[in-house]
């Protein structure tokens, strides 16, 4: 077991990695900053996932501000926008996302890639919602 220090700004995140899948880990990593996020600031939005009849899902949605999709890779790959891609021809959310450990910030088709400590900075910055 090792401990990962995570500096993002005005909050310091202690994350105890356990030996189970990456992918399960890093969101519920995420899930708790969210909902520890929405706490601290008192922002009264729901937080929430997506999954279509077709089977495309989204980890996180939050009101209908942000789309949130978590993968623990250290590439993106095109596949991972899939989800992604289907929730925004909807046209409900302002804001999508897919966080990983890829350190390449990037916009796919209007989907910010970003790794996953860009995000937190960006989130307990308030320069998300």
């Amino acid at each position: 077991m090792s401990l990962m220090l995570i500096d993002s700004s005005r909050a310091i995140h202690f994350f105890v990695w356990l030996p189970f899948n990456r992918k399960i880990r890093l969101e519920h990593f995420i899930l708790h900053e969210l909902k520890s996020y929405l706490s601290y600031r008192r922002i009264k939005k729901s937080l929430t996932f997506w999954r279509s009849s077709s089977q495309h899902e989204v980890d996180f949605l939050i009101g209908r501000d942000l789309a949130i999709e978590v993968k623990a890779s250290q590439r993106i790959n095109p596949r991972f926008l899939n989800g992604l891609k289907a929730l925004n021809e909807e046209n409900i959310f302002k804001k999508l996302f897919l966080i990983s450990n890829d350190p390449i910030e990037q916009k796919i088709d209007g989907i910010h890639c970003m790794p996953v400590e860009t995000f937190l900075d960006q989130l307990w910055d308030d320069q998300l919602l």
